[in-house]
């Protein structure tokens, strides 16, 4: 067939083309931009997660993926009342601490960026369908989770933070992606995640972590061989490299706060000794004085906790508990707001044991411990879960289908 023959039927055919095409997208055009909404809401959710400062350039990337989608989303709602209200007053709490700093004598320029940082995330409360942007959380902890095993096993780097530039929130990000995993078919993938976490050496990942898992097992919402295989795969592929571990993870420490030295690598390659009876002893003496100036670090309030908001205030030390940072920086009503909502999203009956529910469960034990959950890189996740277990279109799109994996 020539050419022009060819160019002849393509021109005869292409009208019916064009047609169908045009019928099918007039047909679709709410699902196909529903995917395609959903794909930048995941998208500038993972942005957030990889951005580590607010002077990232990423940062710009997240909220233009997060408006975009906002925009493009075509259901949204406000959900109940008093929980709107409930976001409402944290949002506000939040433009008021950039003028609270300078009356209380804060830093402005502190308090403008975390308002600046924290108040979109309002978008991913008001956006419904989450479930495909939720669906981004176990591809990126993978990825980042590669990252993390390479740093630790690799490079040597002794707390590693894959992605991320701290290691506690690399660490709570993984034990998210731990989470989902284990509640869907594909939860051999956590052991991946999971030994990643051995490397970050996050002491709240890892005690958050194995509340998740012991309270997975007690509800039966996961089988406990799949929890145990999971744990004895992270075991044995972590115990080669034992020595390269953070200290708060093995016994005896063979190697004293290294930097990735040569040296580290060689103590982390030799396979460890068996702990004696008296090194044993000696961590369960020393186990509640440790956990008592932790706990007194993480839940220490040297600022007088205040109504109205002050703002990001560097001359104290914050605490690390998500709920008492709230009340620090935004006053005791905004702290108050988050504990009841995130209470109330998880007391729901209708939502209780789907994904979304466990994954809420997780941010609540995270933010016990510190306060990324809040003002750092995962404090997105908070604002999608909370709009997803509170809406009562989501959760009957949860009764059949807790994930889309």
């Amino acid at each position: 067939m020539s050419t022009a023959a060819v160019d002849a039927q393509a021109l005869r055919y292409s009208p019916q083309t064009l047609a169908l095409f045009a019928r099918w997208a007039t047909l679709h055009h709410g699902h196909v931009t529903t995917y395609i909404a959903d794909g930048f809401m995941g998208l500038g959710l993972c942005l957030a997660v990889f951005s580590n400062s607010y002077g990232s350039p990423l940062v710009a990337l997240t909220w233009a993926s997060l408006v975009l989608g906002f925009w493009l989303s075509p259901d949204k709602a406000i959900g109940p009342r008093p929980v709107f209200l409930g976001m409402l007053l944290l949002v506000g709490a939040l433009l008021l601490a950039v003028p609270g700093s300078l009356i209380w004598g804060g830093q402005w320029i502190g308090s403008a960026f975390l308002t600046f940082w924290i108040a979109p995330f309002f978008i991913l409360y008001l956006v419904n369908n989450s479930s495909r942007v939720l669906a981004w959380i176990p591809l990126a902890a993978v990825i980042h989770a590669g990252v993390v095993l390479y740093q630790g096993m690799i490079e040597g780097t002794y707390r590693a933070s894959g992605l991320l530039t701290n290691s506690n929130p690399a660490g709570g990000f993984l034990v998210l992606g731990s989470v989902y995993l284990l509640t869907t078919r594909f939860w051999w993938l956590s052991v991946v995640t999971m030994s990643g976490l051995a490397f970050t050496g996050s002491r709240g990942a890892t005690l958050a972590l194995v509340v998740a898992l012991v309270l997975l097992v007690a509800t039966k919402q996961v089988p406990w061989r799949a929890v145990l295989s999971v744990c004895l795969a992270v075991a044995l592929l972590t115990w080669p490299v034992w020595g390269l571990l953070h200290t708060n993870y093995r016994l005896p420490d063979p190697v004293s706060e290294p930097e990735a030295s040569v040296s580290h690598l060689e103590a982390g390659m030799a396979l460890p000794p068996l702990p004696t009876r008296e090194e044993v002893l000696s961590v369960i003496e020393q186990l509640p004085a440790k956990l008592g100036h932790d706990i007194k670090h993480r839940w220490n309030v040297q600022q007088a906790i205040n109504f109205a908001p002050r703002g990001y205030l560097p001359d104290i030390t914050h605490p690390h508990n998500v709920a008492l940072r709230i009340a620090n920086d935004l006053g005791i009503l905004a702290a108050l707001a988050w504990v009841a909502i995130t209470v109330y999203a998880l007391w729901r009956r209708p939502g209780r044991g789907t994904t979304t529910w466990w994954l809420l469960v997780t941010v609540a034990l995270l933010g016990i411990m510190d306060y990324y959950m809040y003002a750092g890189t995962l404090a997105g996740f908070w604002w999608l879960l909370v709009g997803r277990q509170v809406k009562e279109r989501e959760l009957a799109n949860d009764a059949t289908r807790t994930t889309v994996l």
